[in-house]
């Protein structure tokens, strides 16, 4: 019988609100709907393994997502989600789709494509060239991998020191699957809504599954956590 898991990075930094205390419930909730084992790492692991904090000004904690690479083997797929993200109650059960593919969402779409296809160009230019990937660019805060993925979360023989930017975690995840030439399929919108999609006419968070609050401030995405929890009925509790 497989084992599938659902896993969240919640690294709390001092000073920080911790976001999870308004997504928590839902990821609860999931796992119950999915019967999948809900995993929350809260320590850091790949610092010191890797020398994350050399990344500055990057915020390196971010490479803690990586923690997942160990536990593939104990669980057949994971669901990696980030914590600034919620699951309505109507999302259906993902871990039914085709274990063969590594699921994402595609970023470079809309008014982020130029500056998703730079990024692309970027970490090709740092980690080097992957034949025939020129676009196709995508978000690293949903992801669903399988066992025979697990490659792309193995940070072991890249030198991050060569790799810069803003996104760095996510770049180097992006690279490292199509250099593996896994079959990555786009799950859309409705599955890691960003705000930008409904800016751009692309899609709607009134039809989205997963809202993922990324890009506003940590303000922004607590005052847009309350608002959303009352209005699609979710629940959240305080986290000592």
């Amino acid at each position: 019988m497989s084992r599938n898991a659902i896993v969240v990075i919640n690294i709390q930094r001092k000073g920080i609100h911790n976001l999870l205390q308004y997504s928590l419930e839902s990821f609860k909730d999931y796992s119950k709907k999915t019967n999948a084992e809900l995993i929350i790492l809260s320590f850091k692991k790949l610092d010191q393994k890797y020398s994350l904090h050399k990344q500055s000004p990057y915020e390196y904690l971010r490479f803690e997502k990586n923690q997942i690479y160990d536990l593939f083997g104990k669980y057949n797929r994971i669901l990696r989600l980030d914590n600034d993200t919620i699951i309505k109650k109507d999302c259906p059960n993902l871990f039914e789709l085709d274990s063969s593919n590594f699921y994402a969402t595609r970023e470079d779409v809309g008014s982020r494509k130029l500056a998703r296809l730079k990024e692309i160009q970027d970490i090709q230019t740092q980690l080097g060239i992957v034949e025939g990937w020129d676009s196709f660019y995508f978000n690293s805060g949903v992801i669903l991998a399988s066992e025979i993925h697990k490659e792309a979360f193995n940070l072991s023989n890249l030198d991050l020191t060569a790799v810069k930017g803003g996104m760095q975690e996510q770049s180097v995840l992006n690279w490292l699957s199509f250099k593996l030439k896994f079959n990555i399929v786009d799950l859309g919108p409705n599955f890691n809504f960003m705000k930008f999609f409904e800016d751009d006419n692309i899609g709607t968070k009134k039809h989205s599954h997963i809202i993922h609050y990324a890009g506003e401030n940590i303000e922004g995405k607590v005052e847009a956590f309350k608002k959303d929890i009352l209005k699609y009925d979710l629940k959240s509790q305080s986290i000592v």
